[in-house]
């Protein structure tokens, strides 16, 4: 009688069998489970896989929901991610269209007042987006947009970004911290906040609030 299961045939196909196929399959799982355990566990400390680790943001610090980053005229802490629906007081250029919302808490470093709130964040994982800048920034505490901020006093702002309604929905997006160096500016001889640039990730889960 022709047996169920057999080894590796003459195909080339792999057959598992009751004996020494079935022992090979055993092995192959554990072997494989156990890779799998390792990557688990290697990714902890990041907070799991996504493309801040190995793609285009290998390179910058990595921080977390609530903890502060120094980015040279502002220190910035990302608290949290949303998904609205658009309401008052956001405004959207399609109604149809919903809302990605970083939350943060913005605190000018520099000496002097920044007008220059729409260079601080920038978000990734997200689809159907307006634009790469936010389409709105304002404050939490009575909505005034594109604030100026002062030195020395946090301000607690929300960064909007418009989305298409058709777009899949974010479980998380990784938010961009940029910054800015301070040095001398070689044609005025006068220093200068410049190299607007990358400087923080972080991955951030958004919360659906859509129906709140």
């Amino acid at each position: 009688m022709s047996s169920t299961y057999g080894g590796q045939g003459g195909d080339g196909v792999y057959h598992v069998g009751p004996y020494g196929g079935l022992r090979d399959w055993l092995s192959l799982h554990r072997v494989v489970a156990g890779l799998v355990a390792l990557a688990a566990v290697a990714t902890i400390p990041f907070g799991g896989l996504n493309k801040a680790d190995a793609g285009r943001y290998g390179g910058l610090a990595r921080v977390e929901v609530g903890q502060a980053y120094d980015a040279g005229p502002w220190r910035v802490t990302v608290t949290g991610g949303r998904l609205l629906k658009d309401q008052p007081p956001l405004r959207a250029k399609k109604k149809t269209n919903r809302w990605v919302i970083v939350l943060a808490t913005v605190e000018v470093t520099a000496d002097e007042t920044r007008n220059d709130t729409l260079d601080i964040l920038r978000i990734s994982g997200a689809e159907k987006l307006a634009g790469d800048e936010p389409d709105t920034i304002m404050l939490r505490s009575d909505y005034s947009l594109l604030p100026a901020l002062h030195p020395g006093l946090p301000e607690q702002l929300i960064f909007g970004w418009e989305q298409d309604a058709t777009a899949a929905v974010p479980a998380s997006i990784d938010v961009i911290i940029w910054g800015k160096t301070l040095r001398m500016n070689s044609l005025t001889e006068s220093e200068e906040w410049l190299d607007h640039g990358e400087r923080a990730v972080l991955t951030v889960p958004v919360q659906d609030r859509r129906n709140a």
